[in-house]
């Protein structure tokens, strides 16, 4: 028995060594292979960012949105905006925030069903986290907030968007 337990122990130990070896090469497969993913999927996203982006950026320079925001002309805006969101069938609502917070104009959509929400509904997005960190950008910038669930008069929307 004696004879036995010094090969016995270097048995132990090797089969340690060798699991130990086993386990930190999966685990850097796996490592690799969610970069990987992560690095995909993290284009895919920028990609079908791009065509809101332009779309941010380009209402920020029409000329009728301009002048209807400075005229303060709701009704104008809300016939860009369905327009906007009949083009866009993705995009689930557009709204006018003024820099208080409050909402001025907004569009929803339901399937295929659009509406102007009545001003009785509109809401003060003021204390919204998207809304603070939007407005302490330079105004040529455009934020994109983390994925979230929409929060409507404090619930959140179901179905989820």
């Amino acid at each position: 028995m004696l004879l036995f337990s010094p090969i016995l122990l270097l048995v132990l130990a090797g089969s340690y060594l060798l699991g130990n070896a086993l386990i930190e090469r999966e685990l850097y497969r796996v490592r690799s292979d969610e970069s990987t993913f992560l690095a995909l999927a993290s284009g895919r996203l920028d990609g079908e960012l791009a065509v809101p982006l332009r779309h941010v950026r380009s209402m920020s320079e029409e000329p009728i949105l301009l002048e209807a925001a400075a005229r303060n002309d709701r009704d104008t805006l809300a016939v860009q905006f369905t327009i906007l969101l009949n083009r866009n069938p993705d995009y689930a609502q557009v709204r006018w925030l003024a820099p208080d917070g409050m909402e001025r104009v907004r569009i929803d959509r339901q399937g295929q069903h659009l509406w102007r929400v009545t001003d009785d509904q509109l809401q003060n997005k003021g204390e919204r986290y998207y809304f603070r960190d939007a407005m302490a950008l330079p105004w040529e910038r455009v934020y994109v907030s983390p994925l979230d669930l929409n929060v409507e008069h404090g619930v959140i929307d179901r179905p989820f968007n």
